[in-house]
């Protein structure tokens, strides 16, 4: 992920550093290699802010910019934060939507 999409998408930008820096290099060997990635990745945020990721959802599928990019979830009903992203994807009016934008 670049460092503009991070900011764009205003949500954990440390977090999504830490792991986007190292990811790049790796796609960029892997492509080096022919090995065919995904070009975009979202969901990333601190869980500790889980009340917020109905806003970070529509957030990250607005900045992904491709039909292969990859949308992380850990929706569940044992802990706070995976029951609200579980909620969020079944209640959510505007996924639909955004995730058509994307997929055609």
């Amino acid at each position: 992920m670049s460092i503009g999409k991070i900011i764009r998408q205003g949500v954990s930008p440390l977090k999504c550093l830490a792991i986007g820096c190292p990811g790049s290099y790796f796609r960029k060997a892997l492509q080096k290699r022919g090995v065919r990635t995904n070009s975009g990745f979202a969901g990333v945020y601190a869980y500790d802010g889980y009340r917020a990721y109905p806003g970070c959802l529509k957030r990250f599928l607005e900045c992904m910019e491709s039909r292969n990019g990859i949308l992380m979830t850990h929706p569940g009903e044992n802990e706070a934060w995976r029951e609200c992203e579980y909620k969020t994807l079944l209640e959510s009016s505007t996924l639909p939507g955004l995730v058509n934008r994307i997929g055609g």
